[in-house]
């Protein structure tokens, strides 16, 4: 399953391996994030202005509702945590400036999903 927003993207997949030397295959479950460009708040101005205008607000690609590219992140990695997923993979600009609060936001997120 591949979705994307204009400005944020996740890829769920089964990897199917076979350990060295094992008898048998085995499913691991991967949740891709990539691009989510997380900014809570424009915490500090001028450097953080430009970036934190330019995510403030997405629209889902396939919904074409209004979202925010943290509603979008806690809905995901909740998805992780139904879909029993075995990875979440973080990539591309998780954040985009690194503030303590948006910092501990996303690694609170995480926690409460499992991850």
């Amino acid at each position: 399953m591949v979705c994307s927003s204009w400005c944020f993207r996740f890829l769920l997949l089964d990897a199917v391996f076979r350990l060295l030397g094992a008898q048998e295959t085995n499913v691991v479950r991967l949740l891709h994030i990539t691009d989510s460009h997380i900014s809570l708040s424009n915490d500090a101005p001028p450097r953080s202005s430009r970036m934190h205008s330019a995510f403030v607000r997405s629209r889902n690609r396939d919904t074409k509702l209004s979202t925010t590219p943290a509603q979008e992140f806690a809905r995901l990695v909740l998805l992780a945590k139904e879909m029993n997923v075995d990875l979440v993979l973080l990539g591309g600009d998780i954040l985009n400036f690194p503030s303590n609060s948006t910092t501990t936001w996303v690694l609170e997120q995480l926690k409460l999903a499992g991850c």
